[in-house]
């Protein structure tokens, strides 16, 4: 059975981090667009896509380096993940380096099950996209692991990691640089689990 390890984009719904040993996360597994792995041009199809949280968060699909578990998964066109962090060996320096700037992307391993050709100059709807051939359909693939990478296939594709379980209104605030602020919330001393903090900083899911 061939592997094929693909990046894209995910929309998340951060998991509480109940251990002061994980740090819960976020991310744009894949976009759902057509991506370049270096075999070709595929597309994932999510419709057909089987996978079952939870499941591995590895480092550079490693399978000694498991840095994490992915508790929850969204599609809606995308593919979005969310879970746990560990904070040791490779899962620490994923933490401390996105704490300097690094901005990780993802990476999705997907064991094919069936590959389908488009020919060029076709036009084929996929993940609710209209996509142009020439490119490669995997259909019926089963999701494994997804893993944290400098550079993945798909730019789009990306990592968000948040401090704790709960965030107060005002760390909120700081966080949504350049927005503006939504004073009824503030005003209410509501205090947001880092999920609710995604949907506000993320409003288009981007």
């Amino acid at each position: 059975m061939k592997t094929v390890t693909l990046c894209a984009p995910l929309h998340f719904q951060a998991a509480p981090a109940t251990n002061p040993n994980e740090r819960p996360f976020g991310g744009i597994a894949y976009a759902g667009a057509a991506m370049d792995n270096g075999y070709g041009t595929f597309v994932v199809d999510l419709a057909t896509l089987k996978a079952v949280s939870p499941l591995p968060l590895l480092f550079n699909h490693d399978q000694a380096q498991v840095v994490g578990v992915i508790d929850t998964m969204t599609r809606n066109g995308t593919l979005e993940i969310a879970g746990r962090l560990f904070l040791d060996g490779g899962g620490r320096e994923i933490s401390d380096r996105a704490d300097s700037g690094i901005k990780w992307e993802l990476s999705v391993g997907v064991f094919l099950a069936a590959v389908r050709s488009v020919p060029s100059g076709k036009l084929e709807i996929v993940n609710g996209r209209t996509l142009t051939g020439p490119f490669q359909v995997l259909e019926s693939g089963h999701l494994r692991e997804v893993s944290v990478v400098a550079i993945g296939a798909d730019a789009d594709t990306r990592l968000d990691l948040f401090r704790g379980r709960t965030l107060s209104p005002r760390d909120i605030y700081a966080k949504r640089r350049g927005e503006p602020a939504r004073a009824d919330l503030f005003r209410s001393g509501k205090t947001l689990d880092p999920a609710e903090i995604y949907r506000l900083r993320n409003p288009n899911g981007r």
